[in-house]
């Protein structure tokens, strides 16, 4: 999908897992606020998790620590209301509102996916659809299945995450982290547009950072079995040193494997969006 909502999205997991190594760190929680705070301001869905992020440090260390973190958070979150109240003339609006086509002046929410408004209950069959159910499309020619532009669910694209059902329900950090990565969902599933011209489902790169930690802090699942690949360039197309360089964070240069077009590059049909992508 576009590159104005992936770096977005990037940018915000890239703080949310920073708030979370912080968290895990035992660092002070005005640090893990703000750290949630630029999160919330990337992709404003994140912020969501302040909520079990607090309770759990209200547990844990008591209301003055919950407090530190809420300030951190709030700290970020009037800077971005003053700079919207500068550049937009609001404190609540981020320019979304605003785009128009300079051709037509057709703006986004004049789409069909959003007849209800930007949010709605009504959009929520949809959204779980996509994100658990949606498969590829079945075609007669070969290989017989096609990507949908609406994208592929998490179940077939990330299988993996089926390891939440082992989660420790006692563990009160567990339950912080998961809370975090289902509340982060509520409103990308409650938003008209469930994701378009993508393959799997982007939305889920919010929850992902809180869904790492629990696969590999919490439930031990052992880092040194875990491997990624990588585009490594190929017909003309660069390699992919962005994603090599995330991954050397997390793993060491002989388990990031590096694989052509057939594995590493996807693509909706023989035009339309496409791009390099990485898999663990």
């Amino acid at each position: 999908t576009g590159g104005t909502h992936l770096w977005a999205q990037l940018c915000g997991a890239a703080f949310a897992l920073g708030a979370i190594r912080l968290l895990v760190d035992g660092r002070p929680a005005l640090l893990v606020g703000l750290a949630l705070g630029a999160a919330a301001a990337c992709r404003l869905p994140v912020g969501a998790a302040v909520v079990p992020i607090t309770a759990y440090l209200a547990d844990r260390s008591g209301p003055r620590t919950a407090l530190a973190c809420l300030v951190g958070a709030g700290v970020v979150a009037a800077g971005l209301a003053a700079y919207n109240l500068a550049r937009f003339g609001s404190p609540i609006e981020v320019g979304y509102a605003l785009i128009t086509s300079p051709d037509d002046g057709h703006h986004p929410t004049d789409e069909w996916w959003f007849a209800e408004g930007l949010f709605s209950l009504a959009y929520l069959p949809n959204g779980l659809h996509t994100m658990f159910v949606r498969f590829f499309d079945v075609v007669e020619a070969p290989p017989w299945l096609r990507p949908n532009w609406m994208g592929l669910a998490v179940t077939w694209t990330m299988p993996a995450l089926a390891w939440i059902a082992r989660s420790s329900r006692r563990d009160p950090l567990v339950l912080a982290l998961a809370g975090a990565a289902a509340i982060v969902m509520v409103p990308n599933l409650l938003h008209g547009n469930p994701g378009f011209a993508q393959w799997g489902y982007r939305f889920a790169i919010d929850a992902l950072p809180f869904a790492w930690t629990l696969l590999t802090d919490e439930w031990q699942l052992p880092k040194d079995r875990l491997f990624a690949t990588i585009f490594k360039g190929e017909a003309g197309v660069p390699r992919d040193d962005e994603a090599y360089e995330i991954w050397r964070k997390h793993l060491p240069a002989e388990r990031i494997g590096e694989l052509g077009a057939a594995d590493n590059f996807w693509q909706m049909g023989d035009t339309g969006p496409c791009g390099r992508c990485s898999e663990i």
